[in-house]
């Protein structure tokens, strides 16, 4: 049952995979191939000349170890003439059953045949080659890539991409193309070569600039906002690797193919541009790797992870350290070092599709494609196919899905935010409610001691700093609990409630505060107040509460329930504690009391 839901899971998407399949073919920009050379000849005389080129591929005429020039085939006969399949690279080759090494020099020749509508101005576009050369045409010199030797010495190797515009000439085109490599694994002509009308060529030139700088521009912003992301996260190390690998994919887009680094650093070293193309894969393999490892540790087995990262890291330092002749033939078999890595990824994404790992389903989507094109690239490397370098392209795809999921995870962890920030502010307004609950008498709705208390620190320190008056008023009700003795708790209660209002109807500056201090005691503090405006507001209360008419427990010093008030007033002494205060007001208030209460003492 289980299994079953997991296959259903996968194949929910497959239709989605293939869509995106076809989408990634879309971004490809083929040449047309036809119609290919035989026998070192290139029949043209029928070809519909519209705006596309024409890539020049088929059977060359090939000599290996000559260097013939134009004028040399018009005048040597009997020529020990070979064939070889262009593109590709003359070491699969043997003549006389011997195989070809990779170094040595050689004479390329094809003839084009053309017709009448052919037109006005043609020109021919040549990739970049894996080796120096100089090309003729007819009997003229138009291009040198590097300086072509028939020794180490004499040779000097170097990669850029070229065009040329073709002199007027008649319906034959005679194309010679001399070779040498000593330097490189693969040597020969290693690229389909364009003819075209000018216009055709340059287009197909410039969007092929346009197309790829776009793409690396793309890429590296995404790489600089994943590195953005980490700086910001230091835990975060899936950033960090995905911006590492992200610069490395952008790198590969203006190398592979068409070099079109070149036209930012025209003065490049070979050796340097080599290695840098190099590193960008087995540093690719292994940021990529701990990318994986860091998305899904629990479906990764760490040994087997380990082996292909200690690979990449030997390449990586073996292609900054030896030669390039020496790392570049070991290249084809780091690809199929990859092509097994990639294996082991598609079954840890699968992995983690059967153990619901999130977004595991688009991961693997987005890495189909990304495979498939890895798996082109590393054919069309190695002249298997004849068709582009992909890798950016199904990277760029492969940007697109992990946007989509970052675009989802900001979106859920931005729901989530809300609905923390929505019980934050629940939490707060319980929290403040209980913080008032904690400094509001629940019977009198007054401030309590504690309350209290607080605040005549801070308004103490508050005097000593200004220099100002401090006054106090402890208040007392007269024989309160042989009133609760004699009418009950209920009426006392509301006595107290009803004085609470009083003493608080008596007060009305912002700072001016009053307190139940206990039983039937409260407390006034009055910041900035002399004595004489003290014992007026002491008074107020006093007689208002007389107002109240509530009747009293005892007549003896008034037949209506009546307060004793104790007041004092200090410039607050930084040597001495607020409590002092309080005592001095409490001293005031027993004499209020002892002479005959209903009375305010100051």
């Amino acid at each position: 049952m289980k299994i079953g839901f997991h296959h259903a899971k996968i194949t929910r998407y497959a239709g989605k995979i293939a869509a995106s399949i076809f989408i990634f073919y879309l971004f490809i920009q083929y040449i047309h191939a036809k119609p290919a050379s035989q026998k070192g000849i290139v029949d043209l005389r029928n070809y519909q000349w519209d705006n596309s080129p024409v890539a020049l591929d088929g059977e060359w005429e090939f000599y290996y170890g000559k260097f013939y020039s134009p004028k040399q085939f018009k005048l040597l006969k009997n020529l020990n003439t070979q064939y070889i399949k262009v593109p590709s690279s003359w070491n699969k080759y043997k003549i006389n059953n011997h195989k070809l090494p990779e170094s040595g020099f050689a004479t390329y020749r094809a003839k084009i045949l053309l017709s009448n509508n052919k037109p006005h101005s043609l020109s021919i576009l040549i990739p970049k080659l894996d080796s120096s050369y100089s090309l003729y045409v007819n009997d003229t010199l138009l291009a040198e890539v590097g300086k072509v030797g028939t020794t180490p010495y004499t040779s000097i190797h170097a990669w850029k991409q070229t065009i040329a515009d073709i002199p007027s000439t008649g319906n034959q085109i005679d194309i010679t193309i001399h070779i040498s490599n000593y330097y490189y694994a693969k040597a020969g002509i290693t690229n389909s070569i364009i003819l075209g009308n000018k216009q055709s060529i340059l287009k197909y030139y410039i969007k092929s600039i346009i197309v790829k700088f776009f793409i690396f521009g793309a890429l590296v912003i995404i790489s600089l906002y994943h590195l953005a992301l980490y700086i910001f996260k230091k835990y975060d190390k899936q950033s960090l690797y995905f911006g590492i690998f992200s610069f490395l994919m952008a790198l590969l887009s203006i190398i592979f193919g068409e070099f079109h680094i070149m036209l930012i650093f025209p003065k490049l070293p070979w050796n340097t541009l080599v290695r840098i193309t190099y590193l960008t894969m087995s540093l690719g393999l292994t940021f990529f790797g701990l990318f994986i490892e860091n998305l899904y540790p629990d479906d990764v087995s760490r040994k087997l992870f380990k082996t292909f990262l200690t690979i990449g890291f030997l390449y990586t330092v073996l292609i900054i350290i030896s030669p390039v002749f020496y790392f570049a033939k070991l290249l084809s078999l780091f690809l199929c070092i990859m092509m097994l890595y990639g294996l082991v990824i598609l079954f840890i994404f699968t992995r983690a599709i059967k153990n619901n790992r999130k977004y595991a389903v688009f991961f693997l989507s987005a890495f189909f494609i990304f495979a498939v094109a890895i798996v082109n690239d590393m054919l069309h490397f190695l002249h298997f196919i004849n068709t582009t370098y992909m890798v950016p392209y199904g990277f760029l795809i492969f940007i697109v899905f992990q946007s989509f999921i970052l675009a989802n995870q900001n979106s859920r962890l931005y729901s989530k935010l809300e609905k923390l920030f929505s019980e934050k502010i629940k939490l707060e307004n319980i929290a403040a409610t209980f913080q008032n609950l904690a400094y509001i008498d629940p019977l009198t709705e007054l401030p309590n001691r504690r309350r209290f208390e607080e605040y005549l620190h801070t308004e103490w320190y508050r005097a000593i700093r200004n220099q100002t008056l401090l006054s106090i008023l402890m208040i007392d009700i007269d024989y309160f609990k042989k009133y609760n003795d004699k009418f009950g708790h209920i009426i006392g209660d509301l006595v107290l409630k009803k004085v609470a209002e009083t003493i608080k109807s008596c007060i009305h500056r912002p700072a001016d505060m009053c307190a139940r201090y206990g039983g039937e005691e409260f407390i006034v503090i009055l910041p900035e107040t002399e004595i004489i405006g003290a014992y007026r507001i002491a008074e107020r209360i006093r007689k208002k509460v007389l107002d109240l008419k509530f009747p009293a427990a005892i007549t003896t010093s008034s037949k209506f329930v009546s307060v004793s008030i104790g007041c004092t007033t200090e410039y607050p002494n930084p040597g001495k504690h607020w409590d002092y205060m309080i005592d001095k007001a409490d001293k005031k208030l027993y004499r209020a009391k002892k002479f005959g209460r209903n009375r305010t003492e100051k």
